[in-house]
């Protein structure tokens, strides 16, 4: 049995104390996430043949298809995402809720990083439950067998800096949160920060206060 670092009892099923691997691999719930996403019989292999969580996540990382990795990643997030919601705003999510939840992350990762599908991204917000309950085991097996194709990132003039500004919203929170990261000419990595500030705004505004805020 594979162990992982605690971090506290349980929350997802309530039985006794909860680690990294427990929360995303042995939890009910959570197998019952990776089972209606398609992924549980390559989770359940690397569970099976590893000694830790990481050993687990770094095999499925090797082996997965690349689409599968991605979903495999977003899904994590957001059964993380769920345990915190439960902890701290005692929001009670169903595992359609945290697939859908997953789709939208990568629909959203996909476009900001320019990767172009037939898949149309879903609305950000969930569907209306029967509908995701019914549907939920294929959620992100739609966008498996589209092809990406990738605009690649390019550095700057020689002797001058990039800037990458992203901007994300939450309507629930009235807030804007923007993320810059910043490389020079070779690609190389120098800094990044982010910020959060009251109110929505649109993408251009959002970034553009953010360069302010991190100016």
């Amino acid at each position: 049995m594979i162990k992982g670092f605690i971090v506290q009892l349980t929350v997802n099923c309530g039985s006794g104390q909860e680690d990294f691997a427990h929360l995303f691999f042995a939890c009910p719930f959570a197998i019952q996430v990776w089972t209606r996403a398609g992924l549980w019989t390559d989770i359940d292999f690397a569970v099976a043949t590893a000694h830790t969580a990481e050993e687990a996540i770094f095999s499925l990382l090797q082996d997965l298809s690349t689409m599968r990795e991605k979903h495999m990643v977003m899904l994590l997030w957001s059964l993380w995402k769920r345990r915190n919601l439960k902890i701290w705003e005692d929001i009670t999510e169903s595992c359609a809720a945290v697939i859908e939840r997953a789709k939208v992350l990568l629909d959203d990762w996909e476009f900001a990083n320019g990767l172009q599908t037939d898949v149309q991204p879903a609305p950000h917000g969930l569907q209306q439950q029967s509908a995701a309950d019914d549907s939920s085991g294929a959620v992100l097996a739609a966008s498996a067998t589209a092809e990406p194709q990738q605009i690649k990132w390019q550095p700057s003039a020689s002797d001058r800096f990039k800037c990458n500004v992203d901007a994300a919203f939450s309507i629930p929170h009235n807030r804007t949160g923007v993320g810059i990261c910043l490389q020079d000419d070779e690609g190389t990595f120098v800094l990044a920060k982010t910020v959060n500030f009251e109110g929505v705004y649109s993408v251009e505004v959002g970034e553009a206060l953010g360069l302010q805020f991190n100016g």
